[in-house]
């Protein structure tokens, strides 16, 4: 058996330096590779470069661009003689918001590797970003394909399993909720107007949610019944408004075909400290559950009111301490576009 003889140590940190044994060890190896004194060889200044650096289009990952405040025109400065992919990422709006998907880098190196065909998801950057990308990817288009890490086919691409951020080609979902009259109810053609508004204005109808009275539900309970299987064939969804005002409000509600069951506030207010109300809400909790269908507590105003709620079984709740009522001019993205004229 062949016996390993360890290398002699060498101690160039005094044993009576201000350090610990352990640093004084890690400093004595430092200083010793660094100044060759164990026999090692210092790398070229050239060969060091090629260790050091990322593998790939030897560009040294080094993002001077990557400040949200500076004009797009600064940062694609800044990238000039960078490979495709990083002036793609200047491009961009150096947010990291991640409503792409992708933080900036990940992006850019998604594009440039074909696994992401769009070029319009950088919300912040918008149509700025855009156009810079696209005058980029025409560049890419030329580009001759190559071999390396920067030009990974789409194919061998892992695939992801998070959901994509929104953007314009992937929106969040709207959801419009629209309460319904008796007088709206007892027209029998009613169902064929909502379908037809549907195909003139391009609306998808499982963004709507209709709530229906409970007292004109049963009003017109034929018409009604009518108008809701119509509209559930397309999407649309129906929610049952002020349950438990009225007096048959279980039996009718077997013949209804509603996904949601919205309780009254009547019962609601006093959840906590009213013995009949609870169990009121509690009954209704109860048969929503085996009927399939979700329920919603209305005028919750408190933080108490919400969690005994919540040790009910409601599945959903509104009312001020939820959110209050706000102007659709709080939301830029719901007013009417301008017309040019």
């Amino acid at each position: 058996m062949n016996q390993i003889t360890p290398p002699p140590r060498i101690e160039i940190i005094p044993a009576t330096a201000p350090f610990s044994e352990g640093q004084r060890s890690w400093l004595n190896g430092f200083l010793a590779g660094m100044l060759s004194l164990d026999g090692s060889t210092p790398l070229p200044p050239g060969q060091n470069d090629a260790v050091l650096s990322p593998a790939g289009d030897g560009d040294d990952g080094e993002a001077p661009w990557h400040d949200q405040t500076m004009p797009i025109a600064d940062r694609m400065k800044l990238a000039e003689g960078r490979p495709l992919r990083r002036r793609m990422m200047a491009a961009m709006a150096q947010q990291d918001c991640g409503q792409c998907g992708y933080n900036c880098n990940d992006y850019s190196d998604a594009i440039v590797s074909k696994a992401e065909p769009r070029l319009n998801l950088c919300v912040p950057g918008g149509k700025e970003t855009a156009r810079m990308l696209k005058a980029l990817n025409v560049e890419l288009e030329k580009a001759p394909s190559t071999s390396g890490p920067a030009a990974t086919p789409a194919a061998a691409a892992p695939s992801v399993s998070a959901e994509l951020g929104r953007s314009r080609d992937n929106p969040a979902p709207a959801e419009f909720s629209i309460n319904l009259s008796g007088h709206t109810l007892s027209s029998p053609d009613f169902a064929e107007f909502m379908q037809e508004k549907f195909a003139q204005f391009n609306v998808p109808p499982q963004c709507l949610f209709f709530e229906i009275t409970e007292t004109a539900a049963i009003a017109n309970l034929g018409n009604v019944v009518y108008f809701m299987r119509e509209l559930k064939t397309r999407g649309c969804h129906f929610a049952l408004d002020d349950f438990g005002s009225g007096l048959s409000s279980f039996m009718y509600l077997k013949n209804l075909p509603v996904d949601y069951l919205k309780i009254d506030g009547q019962f609601v207010e006093n959840v906590t400290h009213d013995r009949i109300d609870r169990s009121m809400v509690e009954a209704i909790s109860q048969v929503g559950k085996a009927m399939g269908i979700k329920t919603i507590a209305e005028r919750v105003e408190s933080p108490e009111v919400l969690a005994e709620l919540g040790r009910l079984g409601i599945g959903y709740a509104q009312g001020f301490h939820i959110a209050v009522p706000r102007s659709t001019k709080e939301f830029p993205y719901l007013r009417e576009p301008s017309r040019k004229s």
